[in-house]
């Protein structure tokens, strides 16, 4: 069997966007192939050792063997409770059955000890008290063939303080397994609580630097993360005369205005519905449309603007401040995705970008300009002065025209 064949097996029902249940899941995958592996070299043991036990025990060993496999088939179909019920059902009948087959002679029931260290790792949905449950179950299966059917000739032949020594050691042994087993399950679920926090902080993160949707498939390892969108919409905000607020106000005041403006844009930007995608000094840039496609993306986007620049102007006048506010819109396709290894980010490339930025960049203090690809998808929700056509580098002649009023925002 090669590995990703192997790979498919161990890994069955398990999703690593949740690493406890994908651990628990993948242990139990696991542990059925060990136990089922482990069951089958007993099979040339019987075989060679032939007795008038072995027809019963081959038929225990195949019968439990092949059942073993119906645990990742389970956690396949999502059936995790059945999955591990059925591996704590098969381990225990395959122990106490092959100990009646033995008449109790053998000391197989010193299995039922190991699964007490097993269980902790099969945790994942499992309460403190279910776990607890589970455990003592093997415990007390353990205490009970050693204490009432296993017979052990060197006792019978031995003193009684002897016999009695024998079994408080073996009992001891049976304790102090259960407890090992139970220190390593509150460790683990301590472990886990800590992982579940930085993992939280961690997409948090990851949520203030990335769109959810392409944080998810970052998560998931998928590479390269690109897209093409057919229409969107990009706004590009600009303040004029920053350069001259650098070098009135002190480096922590200049941060301090800075931030409390763009906190009121992110507001705006989550209300109506766009992504931001980075501040540049005091460039602020956003898009609609993407990575969810909005059918009102133009709408949404001029409606967005109109906000800001009601708060800039309550920002400005709270400040003492005479800058204003220059808006720059377009809309047309573009090419998204994730760049870099380090400091990565999502960000935009195409024409209808470029388009965008200049409108700001040649638009006029105060005023949301807006290209004519914008306009045709906005007509008869806005009113508009037509502004006039500028010449725009490297694109020739463009048509811009100013936002003037809203008929509802």
């Amino acid at each position: 069997m090669n590995t990703p064949k192997l790979d498919t097996i161990l890994l069955a029902g398990a999703n690593p966007q949740q690493p406890e249940q994908y651990q628990s899941i993948r242990f139990s995958n696991v542990l059925s192939l060990v136990a089922c592996g482990v069951i089958l070299l007993q099979l040339p043991v019987q075989l060679l050792l032939w007795s008038a036990h072995s027809p019963i025990q081959i038929l225990l060993i195949l019968s439990h063997a092949f059942l073993m496999t119906g645990v990742p088939l389970l956690n396949r179909a999502s059936r995790y409770c059945a999955a591990r019920l059925c591996l704590i059902l098969l381990y225990s009948s395959y122990i106490g059955l092959s100990s009646f087959n033995y008449d109790f002679l053998t000391p197989i029931h010193y299995f039922f000890l190991i699964a007490l260290f097993a269980i902790p790792f099969l945790h994942f949905d499992l309460t403190t008290k279910e776990v607890v449950y589970m455990m003592l179950w093997f415990l007390l299966a353990y205490l009970f063939w050693e204490t009432a059917l296993v017979v052990n000739p060197l006792n019978l032949e031995s003193d009684l303080a002897t016999a009695i020594l024998s079994k408080s050691d073996k009992l001891s042994f049976g304790i102090s397994c259960f407890l090992t087993g139970y220190f390593i399950y509150v460790s683990l679920k301590s472990s886990w609580k800590t992982i579940r926090k930085e993992q939280f902080k961690t997409n948090m993160l990851l949520l203030n630097i990335l769109p959810k949707e392409v944080a998810n498939r970052l998560n998931q390892e998928e590479k390269p993360i690109a897209d093409h969108f057919d229409n969107v919409t990009i706004l590009f905000a600009d303040i004029e005369g920053f350069s001259n607020l650098a070098k009135r106000y002190p480096p922590g005041e200049l941060v301090s205005l800075l931030n409390q403006l763009f906190c009121r844009f992110d507001r705006l930007v989550a209300k109506f519905g766009l992504e931001k995608i980075k501040t540049i000094g005091d460039q602020y840039m956003a898009v609609a449309g993407l990575p969810v496609y909005q059918e009102k993306h133009a709408i949404n986007t001029c409606k967005c603007a109109i906000r800001m620049q009601e708060e800039f102007i309550l920002w400005a006048r709270e400040n003492k401040l005479s800058n204003t506010l220059r808006i720059g819109i377009n809309s047309g396709p573009v090419v998204a995705g994730v760049i870099g290894m380090h400091k990565f980010s999502y960000d935009l490339w195409g024409e209808a970008v470029n388009l965008a930025s200049r409108m700001e960049s040649q638009g006029y203090a105060g005023k949301i300009q807006v290209s004519e690809a914008t306009y045709d998808l906005v007509k008869g929700q806005f009113m508009f002065d037509y502004q006039d056509t500028i010449e725009v580098k490297g694109m020739g002649p463009q048509n811009v025209y100013w936002i003037n009023e809203p008929y509802s925002v």
